[in-house]
């Protein structure tokens, strides 16, 4: 980690979840564009007690359709928020 990172192994890394931590972005678009040629965001998807593998059965799908509704539901945003 520390030739590749530079942290040093006895270094911890610090989880912050809260989104009200967050400070917005303060590089600008020219020094960004400078030094970054491309860049790719990785998802990964899972909910609990749920199988999203291809061969799931039709329940789970069918869990996991109720439960983004459900989700979608509770949106503030009109344009989010589901039916």
């Amino acid at each position: 980690m520390e030739g590749w990172h530079g942290f040093k192994p006895e270094q911890n890394h610090k989880s912050n979840m809260n989104p009200g931590d967050l400070t917005p972005f303060s590089i600008d678009q020219e020094t960004i564009n400078k030094y970054v040629a491309s860049t790719r965001v990785r998802a990964g998807r899972s909910i609990n007690d749920c199988s999203l593998p291809a061969f799931t059965s039709k329940e789970d799908r069918k869990k996991v359709e109720d439960l983004l509704k459900q989700a979608f539901q509770s949106f503030d945003d009109e344009d989010l928020k589901g039916e």
